[in-house]
């Protein structure tokens, strides 16, 4: 569709159906089922008939629309300049007024780039506009009686609700009021401070409200003596709060003149509480909503809101989430299974919206958790431990069968973690498939505190995991909804755990900052301990604990320090250059061999050799490949294939891993790669 052109004194219908010489054409409006109408624009009844394309079938206009002018003459929203010309609309043009872009008709200024859509167009052009002095804004405000909901998707400057019925508009500052906001009493006298009176101020920057105890921008009621902000919206709470799905009884607003512990939550609030004069209870604004079931990604089981825990046998509890004290006199998160002692402290459990979701404790069957099948499809055969000897998998075609490592099982790998075989572990008697005896017996689907979602179990893939980012191959835990993927060791380690590195247990904290006690780099989130300054990177703690490498015919096993006090052995010994003690590394006690963490892990230590797979460069099928000795040229860019790369079995062809990889090359552990990064 080109672009409208000035034309004095004509309409949008001389554009769209021109005049003869040649002959108008004859046009068919369409029937009732298929006239193109918008009900939000509505038209007066001299208009109700519908103007179409008869050539293309989908170009459809109402007829108030056809007969819109093709400009306006000094626009009451655009005095500046004499003309605002019909054009075609285009993807980076918004409308000042409603703020949308992308339509497909706007008005614009030929002399600068003010622009409005037509609906605004029209609308605004329809008012009796007068100017509104607002104090608390620098320019005059324009008055717009009623918009028809056409602004409904912008919120109030003060309030911060939906635009609805009259509003007044500052153009140049895109400032948006409604009618009654502007109308507000610049002074008010208000219970929660009774010193001095209340005075109406507007804050660009955020500021603390004391009654909700949260940042607001935008305006509030201030007492400057005091330093006392109160935010619109909680000038004038409702009198009376109502929710039985949350509290059987309702909850009526009391003014206090200090600060109180809410009995939901057992934290602090200022003034503005609600009662319940049944339960004699006082609870935060907020509170008064709390869920009563809830599930959040940190317990695989539902959590139940309780406002005391009135039990002989619990006398303090640790909330599992930040690891302090729960106040058992007010309220928390539960969980109320009986192997289960679970808590939460209720403002730990709600931070974060994406982490949990409500349940509905109103229908019995949305509490009702559906059992969880295991990727183990049949057992065949038990011993007289009752352990699955013989079974079936759903990662493979054939029986699996149960065996203790020997030296022969130095070098295999596993197919699911791909870490080394240690331990009991299963094997295919028909083909090279193994697997650990734990990574074996786990679950179709699993709970994950990372993710409030239930991740699906997938076998034989290479993907990169979104947690320590690595690229991987093997099982794979993938949430479809986050499109996340979690590697089998990132997706089985605890939010808590015991550590071999350290004498406390450590926890996840998504808030912590500091340095990592095992690579020396800036934590800013990560395992930490409550007692003393200990942190590691989620990067680090999920580091393999046993590795092969060439430089030794023994496993290397992961040291936390290095004892010797002699500064001639803090070598590499396989890159040769110096070693910090005080980092993590690799070494073997019978051969004193002692290696960098990056060195012996290299760049790509989760992809298992003798994987198949299809590149679509190539016309067969590839097999990874670790190469030791007689390197070939990269068939990419030309260069030696060490390490990882791909072979094919039946030509000659051979290309880098990382020449080919779909995912992003750079990970945690390939930071330590040189071994530069590694000092002090």
């Amino acid at each position: 569709m080109p672009s409208f052109a000035p034309s004095p004194g004509g309409d949008a219908w001389d554009y769209f159906f021109p005049p003869p010489p040649p002959p108008l054409p004859s046009f068919n409006p369409p029937s009732s089922s298929s006239e193109k109408r918008d009900e939000s624009y509505p038209l007066r009844s001299s208009d109700r008939s519908t103007f179409s394309c008869e050539e293309c079938d989908q170009f459809h206009l109402h007829g108030r629309c056809a007969r819109a002018p093709l400009e306006f003459s000094h626009h009451p929203l655009h005095w500046e300049h004499p003309f605002l010309v019909l054009q075609a609309g285009s993807g980076g043009s918004s409308c000042v007024l409603c703020q949308e872009s992308g339509k497909n008709f706007i008005y614009r200024c030929p002399s600068c780039d003010f622009t409005l859509d037509f609906k605004c167009a029209l609308l605004s052009h329809a008012q009796k506009f007068l100017e509104f002095k607002y104090n608390l804004h620098l320019h005059p405000l324009l008055f717009i009686e009623d918009h028809k909901d056409e602004l409904k998707k912008l919120v109030c400057s003060t309030c911060e609700e939906p635009l609805l019925d009259s509003i007044y508009v500052c153009i140049d500052c895109r400032f948006y009021i409604h009618k009654k906001c502007a109308q507000l009493p610049t002074e008010i006298n208000h219970p929660c401070h009774r010193l001095h009176p209340l005075k109406l101020e507007s804050h660009n920057k955020s500021v603390f409200c004391k009654l909700c105890q949260a940042k607001h921008s935008g305006h509030f009621y201030c007492c400057p003596p005091c330093n006392l902000d109160i935010h619109i919206q909680c000038v004038w709470p409702h009198p009376i709060i109502e929710n039985r799905t949350r509290h059987e009884h309702p909850f009526n607003l009391f003014w206090r003149q200090g600060s109180f512990i809410c009995d939901a939550c057992g934290s602090e609030g200022n003034n503005l509480c609600y009662i319940c004069s049944i339960c004699h209870l006082q609870v935060h604004k907020k509170c008064t909503s709390l869920p009563r079931v809830i599930k959040i990604s940190r317990h695989n089981h539902f959590v139940f809101h309780k406002y005391l825990k009135q039990e002989a046998k619990i006398e303090k509890q640790e909330c599992m989430i930040c690891h302090h004290d729960v106040k058992m006199e007010y309220g928390c998160y539960c969980c109320l299974k009986d192997d289960c002692n679970y808590f939460v402290h209720v403002n730990c459990a709600t931070e974060d919206t994406n982490l949990y979701y409500i349940v509905d404790s109103e229908n019995p069957d949305e509490l009702v958790e559906k059992p969880i099948e295991s990727a183990i499809t049949c057992v065949i055969e038990v011993n007289e431990h009752g352990d699955a000897t013989k079974i079936e998998h759903v990662s493979h075609e054939h029986c699996l069968v149960l065996g203790d490592m020997t030296e022969d099982d130095v070098d295999k790998h596993c197919d699911g973690c791909t870490l080394s075989i240690l331990g009991s572990f299963y094997s295919c008697l028909q083909c090279n498939f193994f697997l650990h005896k734990s990574c074996a017996d786990i679950p179709m689907k699993k709970h994950h505190w990372f993710d409030i979602h239930l991740l699906d179990l997938e076998t034989n893939c290479i993907f990169q995991c979104d947690i320590c980012l690595q690229q991987c191959c093997g099982f794979v835990y993938n949430c479809d909804e986050c499109e996340f993927s979690f590697c089998l060791k990132c997706a089985m380690i605890p939010d808590t755990l015991d550590y071999l590195s350290h004498e406390h247990p450590l926890f996840w904290d998504s808030k912590y900052k500091g340095k990592c006690n095992a690579c020396g780099l800036g934590v800013y989130d990560g395992y930490r301990c409550k007692s003393c300054k200990y942190a590691v990177h989620f990067e680090c703690i999920t580091l393999p604990n046993v590795v092969r490498h060439k430089c030794d015919k023994h496993f290397l096993k992961l040291t936390y320090r290095d004892e010797s006090d002699y500064p001639e052995q803090h070598y590499c010994d396989i890159c040769e250059e110096r070693r910090d003690p005080n980092k993590w590394f690799y070494c073997c006690s019978i051969c004193d061999t002692s290696v960098h963490r990056g060195c012996v892990l290299g760049k790509y230590p989760f992809i298992k050799a003798g994987k198949t797979y299809r590149y679509e460069g190539h016309s067969h099928p590839l097999t990874f490949v670790r190469k030791k000795y007689h390197y070939l040229e990269c068939a990419i860019c030309g260069e030696f294939c060490e390490d990882l790369a791909l072979e094919c079995d039946i030509c000659s062809y051979i290309v880098h891993w990382n020449c080919i990889s779909p995912f992003f090359s750079l990970n945690f552990i390939s930071l330590f790669a040189h071994h530069n990064v590694d000092q002090p």
